[in-house]
């Protein structure tokens, strides 16, 4: 299958085959609006300011509209240039030929007909409705025009869209699919909080809930979902379920541990879980930066937004084991400690800034192998 590339400051359109599903055709429509009051060419020297001016900075989405275009004839390249071919561009194939204006000739009115006098209709009386059922606007249909987190709707049947991801998806995923695919509503639809996310490396694919995501590398913004509680009290914490664990493989984090989301301004006031402490594999040999004895797959895996606003996260285990603990951060960065909480326990300081938004998977594992139950605390510090 050949492609035909045309690179414009950065940014590669080709023309190929297009899945349909890829390509929303109200942003393929809004594209060739803004396009055609561009002057229905697209140059090299004016690509950067037309995308970004025009919301079209995310290159996946506009390499998907520019090469629909192109195979369904109405855009075509011409050396460094992309030429709109469309009824209003004076250099398409297809000419708009203005069209007579027919004027309207006045329709006699007849004579008004006596109105009957209304009758009175008694009204049903109001039936208030509840707080979780309160009317929240629609949810857009990704995270890419968004710049905080957001309350909103998704109605019954709404959950269609790509989906990449799992606990944490891209943020061109369908946020209403995603809220579906993780659990936070139902086929009939829901309320939602949507909390914006970092950068991660990957993006792990399932299937869950009827709903089916496929995998990603590494991409720049992220987001989360999760139910809108009708109530403003906290919600419990769930009840840390054992996360099944690989037998003598080393730590990575294409795998996703028990899940949460969490915020900078939440873990201001510490949170705790409990877990076991251990692993089977010595991770001296598994390139991680670390000492002792963890598993593959991880304890935890946080959705973190909102830690922009603090200066550090302090992670802390007690147990009553000697324990370690491994981190990877949003950033694919490993970090590890052993004893700096003194008394054979591990500490953490990580930098806490916009980087520290997204997927942080972490492991407690054991100095000499051994297993036990173990607390581990989160908390951001403004200092």
């Amino acid at each position: 299958m050949s492609r035909c590339f045309l690179t414009v400051a950065g940014i590669a359109f080709f023309a190929a085959p297009v899945f349909a599903q890829e390509v929303d055709p109200a942003r393929s429509a809004e594209f060739v609006s803004a396009l055609e009051a561009h002057g229905c060419v697209l140059s090299q020297a004016d690509t950067q300011n037309f995308v970004l001016s025009n919301g079209f900075a995310d290159a996946r989405e506009t390499q998907g509209i520019v090469g629909a275009l192109i195979a369904a004839g109405t855009a075509r390249t011409e050396g460094a240039n992309l030429i709109l071919e469309s009824p209003n561009c004076a250099n398409g194939a297809a000419q708009a030929i203005p069209q007579p204006v027919p004027v309207p000739v006045p329709t006699p009115q007849p004579a008004p007909a006596p109105q009957p006098v209304p009758v009175q209709t008694p009204q049903p009386v109001p039936v208030p409705v509840p707080q979780a059922t309160a009317t929240l606007a629609l949810c857009p249909s990704n995270a890419l025009s968004l710049s905080d987190n957001i309350q909103c709707a998704c109605p019954a049947g709404a959950a269609s869209g790509s989906l990449w991801g799992t606990g944490i998806y891209t943020a061109d995923s369908s946020i209403c699919a995603a809220a579906l695919h993780g659990g936070a509503i139902s086929a009939n639809g829901g309320n939602i909080n949507v909390f914006l996310s970092g950068r991660l490396e990957a993006f792990a694919g399932s299937s869950q809930n009827g709903v089916t995501s496929s995998e990603w590398g590494a991409y720049d913004r992220s987001f989360t979902v999760s139910p809108m509680q009708a109530a403003a009290a906290p919600a419990p914490q769930p009840v840390p379920v054992p996360v099944p664990q690989t037998a003598n493989a080393c730590p990575t984090f294409e795998q996703m541990g028990q899940t949460y989301t969490m915020t900078g301004d939440q873990l201001y006031s510490p949170h705790s879980l409990t877990l076991q402490a251990g692993g089977s594999t010595d991770i001296s040999g598994c390139n991680v930066g670390g000492v002792g004895f963890a598993n593959a797959v991880p304890h935890l895996s946080i959705g973190l937004s909102g830690m922009e606003a603090y200066g550090r996260l302090e992670i802390e285990v007690d147990a009553q084991c000697d324990t370690t603990l491994l981190v990877n951060t949003p950033t694919a960065q490993w970090v590890f400690d052993d004893d700096s909480g003194g008394n054979f326990q591990p500490l953490l300081n990580l930098p806490s800034s916009a980087a520290l938004n997204g997927r942080l998977d972490i492991w407690v594992g054991t100095y000499n192998g051994s297993a036990c139950a173990a607390t581990i605390e989160l908390e951001t510090w403004h200092g």
